[in-house]
């Protein structure tokens, strides 16, 4: 985790705004409360497939991603 947290210092002094979460599944639950009726577009990610981000956006959100929406 030392490593990690290194890395979101370095992002934060280059301007970066930095959120790290303990499960692929806590950062959806937290994009999800971000992200309402917007448009949105995923590429390729195994992350995202298993987070459950997708079917969480796509409840409120109009969502395109070429693994499942067909789009």
């Amino acid at each position: 985790m030392i490593r990690l947290e290194e890395l979101k210092q370095k992002l934060e002094k280059n301007g970066n705004v930095v959120s790290v979460f303990e499960t692929a599944k806590e950062a959806a639950v937290y994009l999800d409360s971000k992200i309402d009726n917007k448009l949105v577009g995923i590429g390729g990610s195994g992350t995202v497939n298993v987070s459950g981000v997708y079917e969480l956006l796509k409840t409120h959100n109009e969502v395109h991603w070429h693994w499942k929406s067909g789009a």
